[in-house]
Order: structure tokens, then C-alpha cells, then sequence
């Protein structure tokens, strides 16, 4: 069993090779987040509201995701599945290539979840967010084809991030709102809720 410090935000990752194959969590507090590991399709949040983050969608035999043919790790990044918060603890992930055949980082609960200096390869939406938690981007680039949706009460914050969407860069149906600045967006608005599109200034819109 290994443990390794992730960046500024206390978080503590620990590695257990088992007969389930390679497991890896995040401790921070009460907080508990699995990052990826066990080859199953998905991660309860544990009863105490935490969060969770798998990457099961995309996985190797030992339950760990794999790259495309071809698609390069970053230099600097480690590989990580998708990100999933279910709870109400918050939950700060940095540096990680997050990589997905549906949705890249997912929030269902109360919990606020911070992604910086990463980078977000989805099938499906880059940030999923149905809950009321809040999700912060920060330099993180996002390759999917919606780049946000916005279903919940929560907002989604970008600064100096980049959106590339096959589709559309933002969904707003729910009363959340999405703010951006400093930010590079590739892809059409579609906003029928009641939540609005604030530009902080510094955006390049394509």
C-alpha cells in the first residue's frame, strides 16, 4: 500500500493491490473519494455524504482507465476516470487527465467540486451538474461533446479554461448559471432554464 500528497489541497491518495485488481482513494478529512479501481461500473458515496469519483468507464483489466490508440498522457498529468460527487463534502481535483465514455466530472449532490490544471476527454458532457453544488474549472481544458450542462440549482465557474465541444460548449435547463473569463469556447449556447451565461471578460468565443 502506497501513499502519495496530491498538490495544495490535502488530499491524500493511497494505492491497494488486491485480487480485485488496483484500487485508489483520496482522503481528505471525512471526505472519501475513489478515484478509480475495482473494474465495477460504479462507486456508492458513502453514508456519511461524501463523494466519489470512478473511472470505470474506461478501463483496463485491472479496472484502471486506459488511453486511446495513439492519445498521449500530458506531461505532468496522471490518468484518472471520471469524477462523480454524490454528497455534500467538497472535493478538489488537480492535475489529472480525466477520461470518460460518458460524462467526464458529475455532480448529483449539495457538494462543491474544483477541477484545476487538467484536462477533461468526454463521450458525453465534460461537467454534468443535476445537483446544487458548484463546480469550479481552473486551467483545465475540456474535449467533449457538451462541454457543460447545467440542470440543477449549482454554477459552473471557468477561468482560463478552454472548451472545445463537438456540440454544444454550454446546456442551461436548470437555474444554475455558467460564468466564464479568461477562457477559450468552442461551440454554441442553448439555454431554455432559467440560469444565465455571465461573461467575466477575457473569452474567446468561436
Amino acid at each position: 500500500m502506497t501513499g502519495t500528497r496530491l498538490g495544495n489541497g490535502g488530499w491524500l491518495t493511497v494505492a491497494i493491490l488486491c485480487g480485485a485488481g488496483l484500487w485508489m482513494f483520496a482522503f481528505a478529512g471525512s471526505a472519501v473519494a475513489r478515484l478509480w479501481g475495482g473494474g465495477d461500473d460504479a462507486a456508492d458515496a458513502d453514508e456519511s455524504g461524501g463523494a466519489d469519483g470512478e473511472a470505470a468507464d474506461s478501463a483496463d483489466a485491472d479496472g484502471a482507465p486506459a488511453l486511446d490508440e495513439g492519445e498521449v498522457l500530458p506531461a505532468g498529468l496522471s490518468l484518472s476516470g471520471p469524477i462523480r460527487c454524490t454528497g455534500s463534502n467538497d472535493v478538489r481535483v488537480e492535475r489529472k487527465y480525466i477520461k470518460s465514455k460518458g460524462d467526464g466530472v458529475s455532480v448529483l449532490g449539495s457538494c462543491n467540486v474544483t477541477i484545476a490544471d487538467s484536462v477533461i476527454v468526454a463521450a458525453g458532457d465534460g461537467v454534468h451538474l443535476a445537483g446544487s453544488g458548484d463546480v469550479d474549472l481552473e486551467g483545465t481544458t475540456i474535449r467533449a461533446a457538451v462541454g457543460a450542462r447545467v440542470l440543477g440549482s449549482g454554477d459552473v465557474s471557468l477561468s482560463d479554461c478552454s472548451v472545445e465541444a463537438r456540440s454544444k460548449a454550454f446546456v442551461l435547463r436548470g437555474s444554475g448559471d455558467v460564468r466564464a473569463s479568461g477562457t477559450h469556447v468552442k461551440g454554441g449556447v442553448d439555454a431554455l432554464g432559467s440560469g444565465e451565461l455571465d461573461d467575466d471578460g477575457g473569452n474567446d468565443w468561436r
